[in-house]
């Protein structure tokens, strides 16, 4: 099953509603990956995502493993980091950020008041957020070790949208990287899905970022029926 954000984690905290709505749709040897779950406080983008920082929240997504385990199934968190940040205190900004960036976008049209802007993130900063990463790695292989003895839940990273002057420069460059540690699969968006709920037509090609990658890559973007059978055309 394919992760899909809900929105429905009050505090960050991961809710008992979860292990029924995963557990229902695992089976023998299927393989789920969780919603995006938030790495550390400053990186959350989105209200009510899940958080897999702190102790509680660890403990809380053992229930949620444990259900998917009992039948069978296999379960990855998808760690992410949104931005620096648009949920952080404007009054104690992270470490390792400068000036306020613009938001385009407010997610689900929360009021624009309820977030900070987000912050661009300096060189200094970086080590901060790998760390966090690994922290959250962490936990998660913690929260797979409840329950069942052996079993471990693992965690794969979700980058959002890269671009800059030279993006199809970047993407060879992070395929080539990623190819250095044996990652299993490139899970990529259209870039003609660069603006949220919307496509457009573009130049823009992922052909020379999938060349590139050794591993399999996958790739969505707004297909229905006649898009998809054009690609296999």
């Amino acid at each position: 099953m394919p992760p899909m954000t809900r929105q429905r984690y009050w505090n960050n905290i991961p809710q008992p509603h979860a292990a029924v709505y995963y557990s229902k749709r695992a089976a023998k040897g299927g393989l789920i990956i969780t919603e995006a779950t938030v790495i550390s406080e400053a990186g959350r983008g989105h209200k009510d995502t899940p958080g897999i920082w702190s102790k509680e929240q660890v403990e809380a997504w053992k229930p949620i493993v444990d259900a998917v385990h009992a039948k069978g199934g296999i379960i990855f968190c998808q760690i992410w980091h949104m931005s620096i940040s648009r949920m952080a205190n404007p009054l104690s900004p992270p470490p390792g950020t400068s000036n306020e960036l613009k938001s385009q976008l407010q997610a689900n049209a929360e009021e624009p008041a309820k977030f900070s802007p987000p912050r661009r993130l300096r060189t200094d900063g970086i080590p901060q957020v790998v760390d966090q990463y690994r922290v959250a790695a962490r936990n998660a292989m913690e929260a797979g070790k409840s329950g069942q003895s052996g079993t471990q839940a693992i965690s794969i990273c979700r980058l959002l949208g890269f671009g800059g002057s030279n993006p199809t420069a970047l993407g060879i460059y992070m395929a080539e990287s990623l190819n250095k540690y044996g990652i299993l699969y490139c899970h990529m968006v259209e870039p003609r899905m660069k603006l949220a709920e919307e496509s457009f037509e573009t130049t823009e090609s992922l052909l020379p970022m999938k060349k590139a990658f050794k591993g399999t890559f996958i790739v969505a973007g707004e297909y229905d029926k006649d898009d998809g059978n054009k690609v296999f055309a």
